[in-house]
């Protein structure tokens, strides 16, 4: 299956266990409903920053979108050396940027949650 059908259906499962039509998430991300439409049926790929703007309103990684399986297991997961620099750095970014990194992390936080459900 070709990538655009793939971020296509994770979108709209997505979406739909969240209980939102695509208006009400369009509105969410500032778009329109047609092309939330459009990216549901694998028509279009969503960019970049359309990406970043699911993945937070939609609680999960932007990873999550473009692979079919992330690896959870210890052997891919980064040291805890290299985790803690990386929120060092973070501590130097201005109040938006440390927003935008919050709710991303709190995204990934809760998707892991989820999946533990399963």
């Amino acid at each position: 299956m070709e990538l655009a059908k793939k971020v296509g259906l994770k979108i709209k499962k997505l979406r739909l266990e969240k209980n939102l039509s695509q208006t009400e998430l369009a509105g969410k991300l500032g778009g329109t409903a047609k092309k939330i439409c459009g990216y549901e049926k694998g028509i279009n790929l969503p960019s970049v920053e359309a990406l970043q703007k699911l993945s937070i309103e939609l609680c999960v990684s932007s990873d999550y979108f473009l692979f079919d399986d992330i690896k959870k297991d210890a052997e891919s997961l980064k040291t805890d050396r290299e985790i803690y620099n990386i929120f060092l750095q973070l501590i130097s970014l201005n109040n938006k940027d440390k927003e935008y990194a919050k709710r991303l992390l709190k995204g990934i936080i809760v998707q892991n949650k989820l999946d533990s459900l399963n």
